[in-house]
């Protein structure tokens, strides 16, 4: 995002090619991990292509899509929240103080409203009603299987491994505007950590501090996408008979 912003200063001539590139090296897995993007694009690119060959098409398609990836990215960014505030010492990250309330706001939006509320529709819609309004069968089902446990299990160890991270991990001291000392913890280590570095002040934000560490974000990564794949693998329902489905669609 901070190389797009830059554009129109390399198409004015004010900066060039190799400012961009220095930009880009500057703020990768910083301020926005670019994995997020693939990660969350390839959940809704291919649950959207599962609806869409059972005739789930238009707004219920991208509004099913979108509802199991928002859930899978509220559940992952609360769960690394609540662990680095906790891990890391770091309360101000779920203090309800602006301007942090609104990643807050923001992750519970994701996962209750835009992913939950939106699930919870796909499943009341695919109730089949008779006459009287009795429900009388399903159009399709979540898909839990063993995959799906399989990777419910698999999501948690990499949550609590991340916990008790046994690798290396570079500590470092950062001394707070009150005198007080921080040291960061080996429990749920960072690339990024962001301290706030006056707490008793009125901003809830911190200062990046960068550490460099391939394993760390190998297992930040790795987590996210388990997370992900429970809740895209969930999400890619189980469907009547294509026959027996479209009967009963036209019924």
């Amino acid at each position: 995002m901070n190389v797009l912003v830059r554009l129109p200063e390399f198409f004015r001539g004010e900066i060039q090619l190799a400012d961009l590139i220095k930009t880009w090296e500057e703020f990768y897995g910083k301020d926005f991990h670019y994995s997020a993007l693939v990660i969350y694009g390839f959940c809704f690119y291919y649950l959207s292509k599962h609806y869409e060959k059972y005739g789930i098409v238009g707004s219920r398609n991208v509004a099913y899509s979108a509802a199991w990836t928002w859930l899978s990215i509220g559940i992952f960014e609360l769960y690394w929240m609540a662990s680095y505030s906790y891990f890391q010492g770091q309360p101000w990250v779920l203090k309800l103080q602006f301007p942090q309330l609104r990643i807050i706001i923001q992750n519970i939006v994701a996962m209750f409203t835009a992913g939950g509320l939106t699930v919870l529709y796909c499943y009341v819609d695919s109730c089949v009603l008779n006459k009287k309004g009795d429900v009388v069968g399903r159009l399709w089902r979540f898909n839990w299987n063993k995959v799906t446990w399989f990777l419910v299990v698999a999501s948690i160890i990499s949550a609590v491994f991340w916990w008790f991270y046994p690798g290396y991990v570079e500590h470092f001291s950062v001394t707070y505007e009150t005198g007080e000392t921080w040291t960061n913890s080996q429990r749920f280590p960072q690339t990024l950590y962001t301290i706030d570095v006056n707490p008793h002040d009125s901003i809830n934000a911190g200062v990046w501090y960068w550490k460099e560490n391939d394993l760390v974000h190998g297992w930040n990564t790795l987590a996210k996408v388990l997370f992900t794949l429970c809740l895209f693998n969930i999400g890619r329902v189980k469907f009547a008979g294509r026959i027996k489905f479209e009967q009963t669609l036209k019924t």
